[in-house]
């Protein structure tokens, strides 16, 4: 029943025709019950496509529909839960659809897979050529000078005696690859610096020759040497410093830093370690018995009373006794007339 119900389905292509309708192609597929069914339990369903079944662009391809022409009895469903459909052209192979679909199948109802197109498959690859290209022969272009260099020092000897023999010398006689070694000396901007041939002259207008005594410096001027340069030139390392000639980089000897090595040498060997042995290594702790501790360098002593305040002393002690400011408002002389003006007169 499972297998039948698989042998029953059907792929189709949806396509998008520009008239604002779609157009459903059928594929001529294979279905194929891969793993064995079991109740309940995900079964893997393979559609395998004939080639060239449907004629159609992948840009028309706008979604695809999973359909079955049987009803599952009451009680059952099918459901879709993953898909991973892919196809091939000439140039590439790509996924036309792969990820979750969570939907089920049966006799009325079928199962719609969106197909968009993706960066890789919108890309152009005629336009990325011409685009690489113009930007190879805008960068060749723009560094015209060492791409010949390395172009002429990577020649073939043989091959660029060919290039040579192509071109003549100036006075029109005979090829250049008869008149310079072959062998380029150097480049300056777009042309070949290449030795003559010795005793070769080239220009009609200098006529030496050993005989007459006029050699070729003669057509030169006067020749002047250069004056002499002092070139410093520095030392691979040394181990004191000298006096070694009259260069700015040599320095005097400075006493007060070491340098005679020789009379303490650093040895090239590190130091022994001690040989391993079994005699105890314990060592005399010394007298520790406690002692008094040393007399303390510094003592507290009692710290004398403060001196009293220098002149007043002796207003405080006027003002304290009872002294001239002991009857201010004179209330006792007054009781003393009072007590006498109501007492017996004396006669």
């Amino acid at each position: 029943m499972a297998a039948e119900y698989v042998d029953r389905m059907t792929l189709s292509l949806i396509r998008d025709d520009g008239n604002a309708f779609t157009l459903v192609a059928e594929l001529n597929v294979d279905p194929t019950l891969v793993t064995p069914y079991r109740q309940g339990t995900v079964h893997h369903v393979r559609l395998n496509a004939t080639p060239g079944s449907v004629e159609s662009t992948r840009g028309e391809v706008i979604s695809l529909q999973i359909k079955t022409g049987t009803e599952l009895p009451e009680g059952s469903r099918a459901v879709i839960r993953k898909a991973d459909i892919r196809y091939r052209t000439r140039h590439m192979e790509h996924h036309l659809f792969q990820g979750t679909v969570a939907n089920d199948l049966s006799g009325s109802d079928s199962v719609r897979l969106p197909t968009p197109l993706d960066d890789r498959e919108r890309r152009n690859p005629r336009e990325e050529d011409q685009e690489l290209t113009n930007r190879l022969v805008a960068h060749l272009n723009a560094n015209v000078e060492y791409y010949h260099r390395a172009i002429w020092l990577g020649m073939d000897p043989a091959r660029r005696f060919m290039l040579l023999d192509g071109f003549l010398s100036p006075d029109g006689q005979r090829s250049l690859a008869s008149v310079v070694e072959n062998r380029i000396v150097a480049t300056v901007g777009n042309s070949l610096v290449m030795p003559l041939i010795a005793g070769l002259n080239l220009d009609p207008e200098i006529k030496w020759n050993d005989d007459d005594g006029i050699s070729l410096l003669d057509y030169y001027g006067e020749y002047e040497a250069p004056a002499a340069i002092n070139v410093a030139l520095p030392q691979g390392g040394v181990y004191a410093e000298a006096v070694m000639g009259k260069c700015n980089s040599c320095e005097e000897i400075d006493d007060t830093r070491f340098w005679r090595w020789e009379e303490s040498p650093c040895p090239d060997e590190p130091t022994e370690i001690l040989p391993v042995g079994t005699e105890s290594r314990r060592a005399d702790p010394g007298d520790l018995t406690a002692q008094d501790f040393d007399r303390p360098i510094i003592n507290m002593q009692q710290a004398p009373a403060a001196p009293e305040p220098q002149g007043l002393s002796g207003a405080m002690q006027l003002l304290g006794a009872m002294g001239p400011f002991r009857d201010v408002t004179g209330l006792t002389q007054n009781q003393l007339n009072a007590i006498r003006a109501l007492g017996p007169v004396d006669s």
